[in-house]
């Protein structure tokens, strides 16, 4: 049921604030990223939002990406 309800629903994020990075399906027809990442992904990186990864300018935050060494992302 979870997968489907991901795979059918567009998510607004809006400023991205509310949104979890990992555990959230806000990427359209995909899985969360906790499921092709999770022993990746640190501890204390679990809770970020999507807004923890995009800056002021709107731009993504890649090296902060980087540091986890998500190749696929």
């Amino acid at each position: 049921m979870g997968f489907f309800f991901c795979k059918n629903v567009v998510w607004r994020l809006g400023d991205g604030t509310s949104v979890n990075f990992w555990r959230d399906c806000w990427i359209p027809r995909s899985f969360p990223l906790i499921d092709s990442y999770a022993e990746a992904i640190p501890e204390s990186k679990m809770e970020k939002k999507v807004s923890d990864y995009v800056g002021i300018n709107g731009n993504w935050l890649v090296n902060s990406l980087r540091v986890m060494h998500l190749s696929s992302l």
